[in-house]
């Protein structure tokens, strides 16, 4: 689905993400026919959808994907891919680890290695 430039997508209709879209909207002078509904969203400006995300406490897509590399030791808190890009990055091997307790045993052994 196309979606004119300035405008992210939320989603899903319920009546809470409407509410909450609609007061950020307010909060920020924006009538509220910024908000629209498109199939599973809303529609909205940019800014009234990151505020959005931030209230849920996530990051914007592309900071979440950057965040484990940029981070300067992965730990539980951290997705499994994440953990494995940060292996990747940092030459550890993971060996045949399946579960984040696994994992993260094994960078913090090679770390303790070098």
């Amino acid at each position: 689905m196309a979606v004119e430039d300035g405008y992210g997508v939320v989603g899903p209709v319920t009546p809470e993400v409407a509410r909450a879209l609609l007061d950020i909207a307010e909060a920020n002078g924006l009538p509220p026919e910024v908000i629209r509904t498109t199939i599973g969203g809303f529609v909205a400006p940019v800014d009234v959808v990151s505020r959005y995300e931030e209230s849920l406490g996530a990051e914007p897509e592309d900071e979440a994907e950057g965040a484990a590399e940029d981070a300067d030791y992965p730990d539980a808190t951290w997705k499994n891919d994440q953990i494995k890009a940060w292996a990747d990055a940092h030459d550890v091997d993971l060996g045949e680890s399946r579960k984040k307790a696994d994992m993260l045993a094994a960078i913090s052994t090679a770390d303790k290695e070098e």
